[in-house]
């Protein structure tokens, strides 16, 4: 379920939308529009999410350089240090 972020349009004395609150709640579900506590108009916030865009596959030295443990699938099946 997604989170999302709301406050209040013109925050007023209620201590949940006067900040703003994280609210779960289903992805098919419609935004909330006004606060459940006091009943005030809200607005929907937006998360920037940052997303790690990768151009090219990581190599196995970069992967060591980064400290990442480099692994390597044996003939038993099982993983070795490579």
């Amino acid at each position: 379920m997604p989170l999302r972020r709301y406050r209040a349009e013109t925050p007023g004395r209620c201590p949940l939308c006067k900040h703003g609150f994280d609210h779960y709640q289903n992805s098919s579900a419609g935004d909330l529009t006004e606060c459940p506590r006091c009943g005030l108009l809200l607005v929907v916030e937006t998360n920037e999410i940052n997303i790690p865009r990768i151009l090219r596959p990581i190599g196995t030295v970069e992967a060591k350089d980064a400290g990442f443990t480099v692994m390597e699938r044996n003939q038993h099946g099982l993983y070795e240090k490579k």
